[in-house]
């Protein structure tokens, strides 16, 4: 009430949120649930056009929620993916929510942060843990890799280090240990490749490559794993084994199966090739001339063919 002598202060206008809310206290406990989840779905219908796939697929959640007997399951949720499917509504695929949140454990927790905060904050929240610092510490992934190294004798593929730690998951269940050792995922995140992280964790660049170097069936490993001072030192070393002579590709590739059988540690001809971009222009580089080159092949072509009249 204004006091004596004061100007009658103007009544606040109820707003729209005011009126909405008033209306939804009157409502029947049933109702006022019912009422709930609408608006949250029209909440959930306008944040999806602003904010992306998050919006979308918690959208989807809060449906098979809705139609599900109680908690919602993975199994739950593709069963109500096929039968509104049927019916021509269509929800994400099970594989497309996991995803996204990167697993179904987070999907659900995902969808209960939906009811009491926006969807960028739940892309922030999830963004901030893979974000954050990797589960595994430092010294954790240097003594994983270590015992690794220690148990396969060598330089580990990617495929090596999984098979040793699914043997070392094994042990620790068997013996009623925490099952705790890091997959190549953790030293990935870290160090971004497996190639960065031998080389991180004390592996030369040489090293590396010859490890990781194609053989039958394994994929082409890049060439920049040479550096250009051990090219040359090999390229040097083919030469005088040769007492010179212009090495063919032929010539190379038997040198250097007489010094990988001596455990020498050699690069391919595909690394010269590949950074150079042929044999030819290699040889150029290192200093032979194009007539050189050319009185080489031909020799190496008259000795091919004498051979083969020979045989």
């Amino acid at each position: 009430m204004d006091g004596p002598g004061q100007a009658p202060r103007p009544e606040r206008r109820a707003s729209a949120v005011d009126l909405l809310v008033i209306a939804f206290a009157a409502l029947a406990a049933d109702d006022q649930d019912e009422g709930f989840a609408r608006i949250s779905d029209v909440r959930l219908q306008r944040l999806a056009q602003e904010e992306g796939e998050t919006a979308e697929y918690l959208r989807a959640l809060r449906r098979a929620l809705a139609l599900s007997d109680g908690e919602l399951t993975p199994d739950g949720y593709m069963r109500i993916q096929k039968e509104l499917a049927a019916n021509g509504e269509h929800l994400p695929n099970m594989s497309r929510l996991v995803r996204h949140f990167d697993s179904w454990t987070r999907a659900k927790e995902a969808l209960a942060l939906g009811e009491v905060t926006t969807v960028d904050k739940i892309e922030a929240r999830f963004r901030s843990r893979v974000a954050g610092r990797p589960h595994f510490s430092a010294d954790e992934l240097a003594d994983a890799l270590r015992r690794c190294v220690a148990a396969v004798g060598r330089v580990p593929l990617l495929s090596e280090y999984d098979a040793w730690r699914e043997k070392e998951l094994a042990l620790l269940r068997l013996r009623g240990e925490i099952a705790h050792v890091p997959s190549t995922a953790s030293f990935r995140r870290r160090h971004r490749s497996w190639p960065k992280t031998l080389e991180a964790h004390g592996f030369s660049t040489e090293e590396v490559y010859t490890r990781l170097e194609p053989r039958a069936g394994r994929q082409l490993a890049r060439v920049d794993r040479y550096t250009d001072a051990t090219l040359d030192e090999a390229f040097a070393r083919c030469v005088r084994a040769l007492d010179g002579r212009v090495p063919l590709v032929a010539d190379y590739v038997a040198w250097r199966s007489v010094e990988r059988h001596a455990g020498t540690l050699v690069p391919s001809d595909g690394p010269f090739r590949m950074r150079f971009g042929s044999w030819e222009k290699a040889l150029a580089h290192y200093g032979f001339s194009e007539a050189a080159i050319s009185a080489r092949k031909r020799g190496g072509r008259r000795r091919g063919n004498a051979n083969l009249e020979s045989g």
